[in-house]
């Protein structure tokens, strides 16, 4: 797989739910497959390192959904619900 910073090996996992949680409840939206970044780390310290590193949904995901990330309230949401925007 090509990625931002070139090419990547991965791996396929298969049967997955996002599960979206509310005051309401919560729905899960199953997903038949993502590919994932396989990590080779040559120590401890290279290991430690990569967790520091925020995961990252694929635009292949994130199509699937609407993205809202609004930076002066510090709060991203990601819904399946219809969004409607009031034009200025």
């Amino acid at each position: 797989m090509i990625g931002i910073g070139g090419v990547v090996d991965t791996y396929s996992i298969k049967g997955l739910a996002l599960t979206f949680v509310t005051d309401e409840g919560s729905h899960a939206e199953q997903i038949s497959e993502i590919l994932a970044i396989k990590h080779s780390v040559k120590n401890k310290g290279e290991e430690e390192r990569m967790k520091l590193i925020p995961s990252l949904l694929g635009r292949d995901l994130l199509d699937k959904f609407a993205l809202i990330i609004d930076k002066p309230r510090n709060t991203v949401l990601i819904t399946d619900e219809e969004i409607r925007v009031q034009q200025a």
